[in-house]
């Protein structure tokens, strides 16, 4: 039940990451953050329901500047690790009607993704407030 955190491109203090935090997730269970080196902060929760919320309801923003939250593994090594992929969400809101086509879209959304690293309760479904499909 623990993620990764770390805000692009601003440093942040401890307390200043708590605070946020706790006034954008809608957390029900409550969650603890750990400071580690290098800018990354590890949040455990106590319940997956508020793990779900923080994987798959952003993006979370702070002063302009986005949060990447990502699942927490073994092999984390904050000292030495770089960002080498994040959440994309993008949005087409003049995308003229004929460059869609409603076979690829249900292609895309009969195949959407799926991180073989995590249980099948935390990968992304359709219920996503940005749509029935995002990207890596």
């Amino acid at each position: 039940n623990t993620v990764v955190v770390k805000l692009l491109g601003r440093p942040m203090g401890y307390k200043f990451l708590c605070n946020r935090l706790e006034s954008l997730w809608t957390i029900t269970k409550g969650f603890k953050v750990i400071d580690l080196e290098n800018g990354f902060f590890l949040d455990r929760f106590r319940s997956e329901d508020d793990v779900d919320c923080a994987l798959t309801q952003g993006p979370w923003t702070v002063l302009g500047h986005y949060f990447i939250i990502q699942q927490w593994t073994l092999y984390l090594d904050s000292t030495s690790e770089k960002i080498d992929s994040m959440v994309a969400w993008i949005r087409l809101p003049s995308m003229p009607l004929h460059y869609y086509k409603k076979k690829k879209y249900s292609e895309w959304e009969d195949t959407k993704y799926k991180d073989p690293n995590l249980p099948p309760s935390r990968n992304i479904s359709t219920s996503s407030r940005f749509g029935p499909f995002f990207g890596f």
